[in-house]
């Protein structure tokens, strides 16, 4: 009918529990420049006014509720995301790296979505600053396998730092390889501006 869910849910009495991936008002807040429509600023403030009970992954998330979208403490409940232990484990460095065909270079992992929010851009400036950047490999899992904007944009960047041979933009993975990714870097870098839970640093931790 059209009817958004939320209404369905509030006019027959039915519970109406939500959780959200991100909060479009801490993003703006975390990176200057950092856009997000209109649309769903408001879409976020209409679910967090009608929702029974919000969950939240951190109590820093909670408290932004409370503060930027005034939901009251005792309608949230903070549960912490996880991790599939029997696919995320410690394992073998050379055997990972043997399987995907790295050599001996220090390597660091970054692993996301390619958006600005990310702080990709920060990791690339950093590898180019470093005294002593020889023998060492970044390797940027995530994106899209098609032409994306943004990967452009950071793969031209990283030509223009004269990094772009020690950078490998692999594109997506599946998610059963991502732990053969942990177990062969030496360092996974998580350099958001914002993350709603960051759930790249728990897996990696999880793979040793």
């Amino acid at each position: 009918s059209g009817i958004p869910a939320m209404t369905i849910a509030r006019e027959w009495g039915v519970p109406h529990v939500a959780t959200f991936h991100t909060l479009a008002e801490l993003k703006r807040r975390a990176r200057v420049g950092e856009y997000e429509p209109d649309l769903r600023i408001r879409a976020e403030h209409q679910v967090t006014a009608s929702a029974d009970r919000i969950i939240v992954s951190t109590a820093h998330e909670q408290q932004a509720m409370q503060r930027l979208y005034g939901v009251p403490k005792e309608r949230t409940s903070v549960v912490p995301p996880g991790v599939d232990l029997d696919m995320f484990h410690p394992g073998s460095q050379a055997a990972a790296r043997a399987r995907l065909g790295l050599n001996g270079d220090r390597t660091l992992l970054f692993v996301g979505r390619m958006e600005p929010i990310k702080g990709l851009e920060v990791l690339l400036h950093t590898v180019a600053g470093l005294e002593e950047p020889d023998g060492l490999r970044l390797l940027v899992v995530g994106g899209s396998d098609s032409q994306d904007e943004e990967m452009e944009r950071l793969k031209e960047l990283s030509r223009s730092l004269l990094i772009d041979e020690q950078v490998d933009f692999l594109g997506r993975a599946e998610h059963q390889t991502l732990p053969l990714y942990y177990q062969a870097a030496d360092i996974t870098v998580v350099p958001s501006y914002y993350e709603s839970f960051g759930l790249v640093a728990l897996e990696a931790m999880a793979c040793g």
